[in-house]
């Protein structure tokens, strides 16, 4: 069985980028983890003795919500500027 990496033919459809749906799912989630992280992280401090073992784990969570936060929010954004110069192109 012979599988090579070939470009699309010129007929075919493009592929599709990700939707409005799968952008708001992946944003809520981001916000969902960055928020449960931040409650984690607050609830289980201790400022009179010794950080719970769990703390590393929630600050790391927060940054990865937030991180996905950022990037849905960069996605969001090329996507709206790429329709809007295709708009402008007469492609839609």
């Amino acid at each position: 069985m012979k599988t090579s990496l070939q470009p699309p033919l010129p007929d075919s459809p493009r592929p599709q980028a990700p939707h409005l749906k799968q952008i708001l799912i992946t944003l809520v989630c981001g916000v969902l983890l960055a928020g449960g992280s931040c409650f984690g992280f607050l609830n289980t401090m201790n400022f009179n003795g010794p950080s719970k073992t769990g703390n590393a784990l929630f600050a790391i969570g927060f940054v990865v919500g937030v991180a996905l936060v950022v990037s849905v929010a960069v996605r969001a954004l090329y996507g709206i500027i790429v329709y809007l110069i295709r708009m402008a192109r007469g492609e839609q």
